[in-house]
């Protein structure tokens, strides 16, 4: 099972296209973003950004890949990066280079 980091968030793409920022899912081999509210056309969009991923340890996650369409949600689109995050971090950053999109999100790791 993943770990679960729920951010439910508003926000919106360089080209306009509005979507919630779900959730982040933390499995050993990669760490997933998912965001809902977008079709296929905008996670073409997400790929070009070139979306990148950074904690506040100074780690950074490489991007895998980027896939539209979630098994339970036809409109989401799901960002993986290599890699678990640091145990020691505090809060993620999703950008892309060009500082059109910047979402910092605190991440609360305590036990339920």
């Amino acid at each position: 099972m993943p770990e679960l980091i729920v951010v439910q968030r508003r926000a919106v793409l360089p080209g306009g296209a509005a979507f919630v920022l779900s959730f982040v899912e933390v499995w050993p081999e990669q760490t997933v973003v998912r965001l809902v509210g977008l079709d296929g056309s905008a996670g073409r969009e997400l790929r070009e950004l070139r979306m990148t991923l950074t904690d506040d340890t100074g780690a950074e996650y490489a991007w895998r890949a980027t896939s539209s369409g979630g098994m339970v949600l036809p409109d989401e689109v799901s960002v993986g990066f290599h890699g678990p995050l640091a145990e020691a971090a505090d809060w993620i950053v999703v950008s892309d280079p060009g500082g059109t999109m910047d979402e910092r999100i605190a991440l609360d790791r305590r036990p339920i």
